[in-house]
């Protein structure tokens, strides 16, 4: 989970401070917020007795995308070299698939399935392993599809979706 303090300045005396939903003192100036584990928004509300403004911020939890090389039977996602946080499959996945191993994309199941990429030009059928759920260090749950390519040792390559 995610622990974060929000801090404010106001310009002047204020006669109400609400954040997140939550009436708070008028001189207050600052919130913290433990334990956030989605994608969640937090909008202060402040009013002179006159006038009244607000700013939201969004917090987005984006899910990662793991790509490399291996042998076959791929158990722990974070075994692959690359990795990036993404809010869609779409990309470019550069890998060197070396002889005996297959060229390995993993991708979070709520970004949806894949069945072919574009390597070389060519749309290439990928082969669906199954699926893992990973725990990150923050301690969210996410379950990925594992897709291999067809063939071992196929150089350096990339695959497009």
């Amino acid at each position: 989970s995610l622990d974060v303090t929000f801090a404010w300045t106001l310009n002047k005396a204020m006669t109400s401070v609400m954040f997140a939903g939550e009436n708070l003192d008028v001189a207050t100036t600052s919130k913290s917020v433990t334990g956030i584990t989605e994608t969640t928004s937090y909008t202060l509300t402040v009013s002179d007795g006159q006038n009244t403004a607000s700013a939201t911020r969004k917090f987005t939890f984006c899910e990662r995308i793991y790509w490399g090389s291996a042998t076959a039977s791929l158990t722990e996602v974070s075994a692959l070299s690359n990795s990036k946080l993404a809010t869609s499959k779409s990309g470019s996945y550069s890998v060197t698939v070396k002889s005996g191993q297959y060229g390995y994309l993993v991708i979070p199941t709520n970004l949806g399935s894949i069945e072919t990429v574009n390597i070389g030009g060519f749309d290439t059928e990928m082969v669906h392993e199954g699926t893992v759920t990973n725990t990150n260090s923050y301690g969210h749950e996410t379950t990925y599809n594992i897709y291999r390519t067809g063939q071992m040792g196929l150089g350096s390559i990339t695959m497009k979706i």
